[in-house]
């Protein structure tokens, strides 16, 4: 169907493509509602089984702490066994 089509005297759009666009519209929100709700009962199902929702971090908790108690340069020479010289080549 043709979205653009005009009415041939008054020039208005045709009462169908104003159905389908309405229709469309109305599609949209109901998907998007239907997608937040699906979402927020995720999340509250996962709070209830004591979890945090969102992405798990890349890097331990324990690495992170020891990265930054030691200062970010030596902790990190540390667990990778780098030398000064690859570490600023890589920064």
């Amino acid at each position: 169907m043709d979205l653009t089509a005009r009415h041939p005297r008054t020039g208005e759009l045709l009462s169908t493509v104003k159905f389908m666009v309405q229709t469309l519209a109305a599609a949209g929100e109901l998907q998007r509602e239907l997608q937040r709700e699906l979402t927020y009962d995720g999340l509250q199902a996962v709070e209830a089984k004591g979890n945090k929702g969102g992405r798990r971090p890349a890097v331990p908790a324990g690495k992170t702490d020891a990265v930054r108690s030691d200062g970010w340069a030596t902790g990190l020479m540390r667990q990778s066994k780098l030398c000064v010289s690859s570490l600023r080549l890589g920064v």
